[in-house]
């Protein structure tokens, strides 16, 4: 499963339960992106429906997603990787 994606997911029911109406995300997950804008399609049959529910809960909100290269974004990655590390064990 792609952590990326639980991550959005997670950021977008954050959003929608504090009831922001802009939410804007950045991701090293060139491909989550992509699929989040609409330029490649989700092939995963596992990927599938966390990936339509992301791109519906975007439709509540003023939503946009940028890609950042993996190597300027250090202390994020790090910072996502200790969090699912936690929640995971």
């Amino acid at each position: 499963m792609s952590p990326s994606t639980f991550a959005l997911l997670e950021a977008l029911q954050c959003a929608l339960g504090l009831k922001a109406k802009t939410l804007h995300v950045f991701s090293d997950s060139e491909v989550m992106v992509k699929q989040m804008s609409g330029e490649y399609s989700c092939r995963s049959p596992r990927l599938y429906s966390l990936n339509w529910l992301c791109r519906k809960l975007a439709r509540s909100l003023d939503f946009s997603i940028s890609h950042v290269r993996r190597e300027h974004n250090t202390e994020a990655n790090g910072l996502a990787s200790a969090a699912a590390r936690r929640k995971l064990c």
